[in-house]
């Protein structure tokens, strides 16, 4: 007798953990994460520390988007750069993408290119969107450069 209750107590406890593992998990409350979803529709200046250069997206809901820089720097002497682009964007999830197809580059210095953008030549850049406080947008591009857009 004590053996058949011994394999009986056994067989249970090697048993058991299989119902346990199998249990329904309806009874657990659902984790879901928020879908958030976030508007890069209007005007927005990008916000800079130094305030040496101003920096402007327009972005309109027909899928366009204008972009402007203007950048002033004194180094031995005044260095004027400006960057005008426009072309066309989509919003996938958190990426936007942006295709500039007309980009015209000025640098007093003579060069045509500044900061990845190059005189009459089109340019892809995607970025992972982000929300900041106060309204504000982030933008982070494949090299992790952060630019926190504001309306």
């Amino acid at each position: 007798m004590k053996k058949r209750n011994l394999f009986v107590a056994t067989a249970l406890m090697l048993v058991s953990p299989l119902f346990y593992a199998c249990s329904d998990d309806k009874d657990e409350p659902e984790t879901t994460k928020p879908s958030q979803t976030v508007s890069v529709v209007g005007q927005w200046n990008a916000a800079n520390a130094t305030n040496m250069y101003d920096e402007s997206f327009t972005i309109n809901s027909n899928g366009t988007i204008y972009y402007e820089l203007g950048d002033y720097r004194e180094t031995g002497g005044i260095e004027e750069i400006e960057i005008l682009a426009n072309g066309t964007y989509t919003v996938s999830g958190d990426n936007l993408k942006v295709n500039y197809t007309k980009v015209s580059v000025y640098c007093s210095n003579g060069k045509h290119s500044y900061n990845g953008f190059n005189d009459k030549e089109s340019r892809q850049i995607i970025y992972k969107i982000g929300v900041s406080g106060s309204g504000a947008i982030n933008l982070v591009n494949s090299k992790g450069e952060k630019l926190v857009l504001k309306p």
